[in-house]
């Protein structure tokens, strides 16, 4: 706790009107009162499951489930042409949805770079830069200290001229360090087991608390 911080009973900071959903009697679908939203916690990361979805979180009322190339973790891509050819394919599709529609083309959305049409958790955004989102949930000390340390891990890799391998030894023992090569994991045990755990376990999931925790060591 930072110092000058206070322990408090929340009903001593403000009133509490009710700490479950009102009765039925209360409900109506006249928009007389205020309205109301009905919170759910579907796992340690509900935003991730209600967002990302995919058919690895075994969500299939997120908004991205049928549309992961949006929305969901990309697989690894090991090239620049690789990365190139992913974008210039999502974009085709989603011009290609867009019209499926059929709307007027004066609704079409205007994007100014064919980027702008990725909502993925990691992506090179129309800034032309690596973009890792979904942080924003956590407390601004944690996003700073992940930052920096992915700021130094990319800079090993580029500058440095460090490897990176994919390999099935990397599952019990993640980025592991063989002289300038970092092991890591396939991607379809990324994907399907480690963002799984995430969603809906958090570190309370013993396996993806070590995964972490190795990237520090």
């Amino acid at each position: 706790m930072n110092k000058g911080w206070q322990t408090k009973k929340l009903g001593e900071l403000c009133k509490v009107i009710a700490d479950q959903s009102p009765e039925g009697k209360f409900y109506n679908v006249d928009c007389n009162g205020m309205p109301f939203y009905q919170g759910k916690k579907l796992g340690k990361d509900s935003r991730m499951l209600i967002y990302r979805g995919s058919q690895e979180l075994d969500y299939p009322d997120a908004l991205y489930y049928n549309f992961p190339q949006f929305g969901g973790l990309p697989s690894y891509k090991h090239t620049g042409t690789d990365i190139i050819r992913m974008n210039k394919d999502r974009y085709k599709e989603w011009i290609k949805i867009i019209k499926s529609f059929k709307f007027d083309k004066f609704f079409y959305p205007k994007y100014k770079s064919k980027l702008a049409t990725n909502w993925t958790p990691v992506k090179v955004n129309p800034h032309g830069t690596l973009e890792q989102r979904g942080m924003d949930m956590n407390h601004i000390s944690i996003m700073f200290s992940i930052s920096v340390l992915l700021r130094r891990i990319i800079s090993a890799i580029q500058d440095d001229h460090f490897q990176v391998q994919t390999s099935d030894l990397a599952i019990k023992e993640p980025f592991k360090l063989e002289k300038k090569t970092i092991l890591i994991p396939p991607d379809i045990y990324v994907k399907g087991e480690l963002q799984r755990a995430s969603a809906y376990e958090g570190f309370d999931n013993e396996t993806l608390f070590y995964y972490c925790k190795r990237i520090l060591i």
